[in-house]
């Protein structure tokens, strides 16, 4: 997937994800014909799982995925394949706890959805927004106090741009940050889109390269509260 700069939602707005009833699909990050439900992403202790669903035009298939973290791996828990009047054409489901894994190799199918959904988490739900700079288009630019965090020269912390007008459908982004504040360089890890309605219509982790921060940009105005923040001793 292409590059995700923090500076990017000024260049290009038009992202798009894709929202069905009750549940929340949005278009799979790696750029395969599939989508995520990002309301079912769960984590509970170490294994990982979300459904995933794959369109034909025949058929419909809804799969349970499940990574274990702590043994990296991966499998496919749970299927139910419907044609298009939504009939049940095929039901599975693994029983035992221990069957159908697969080691996590870069490069696979199983891999990238870890990068992109295990790896690579939602910003946080009890998320403290604190507003650090608002340009002249009316984009307000705010940090995550609850989890920032210096350590080793790097900072880390979730960015959101609120952006004006809900251009496109899109209301905000938010970025998982580290910068590194002894050379005054800035690493996005990952990327998440929301929609006028709250609801996320993007997630994707990022490839993380080092960029310059620009001189009298929003992104510096960050930099600068965190260097005195870092200075005071309050971080």
């Amino acid at each position: 997937m292409n590059k995700i700069s923090p500076f990017a939602f000024i260049l290009c707005l038009t992202l798009a994800g894709m929202q069905v009833s009750a549940e929340n699909w949005i278009k799979n990050a790696d750029g395969s014909p599939s989508w995520i439900d990002t309301d079912s992403i769960r984590q509970e202790q170490a294994i990982s799982s979300f459904d995933m669903r794959l369109e034909s035009s025949d058929f419909t298939v809804v799969s349970t995925m499940e990574f274990d973290t702590s043994k990296n791996t991966w499998r496919t828990a749970a299927l139910v394949t419907r044609d298009k009047d939504g009939k049940v054409l095929h039901a599975e489901k693994k029983e035992n706890p221990d069957d159908g894994w697969n080691k996590l190799i870069p490069g696979t199918y199983g891999k990238n959805l870890y990068r992109h959904y295990v790896e690579t988490p939602l910003p946080p739900t009890d998320a403290k927004w604190k507003q650090l700079y608002k340009d002249n288009r009316g984009a307000a630019f705010s940090i995550d106090t609850n989890s920032l965090r210096y350590k080793n020269g790097y900072a880390d912390f979730w960015l959101a741009v609120e952006v004006p007008n809900q251009e496109k459908d899109l209301s905000r982004i938010i970025y998982r940050i580290r910068m590194n504040m002894a050379y005054k360089k800035v690493m996005t890890l990952s990327a998440t889109e929301y929609n006028v309605a709250g609801k996320i219509r993007l997630h994707a982790a990022a490839e993380g390269a080092k960029e310059n921060i620009p001189n009298d940009s929003p992104v510096e105005k960050v930099f600068e509260y965190l260097k005195n923040e870092i200075d005071s001793g309050r971080l």
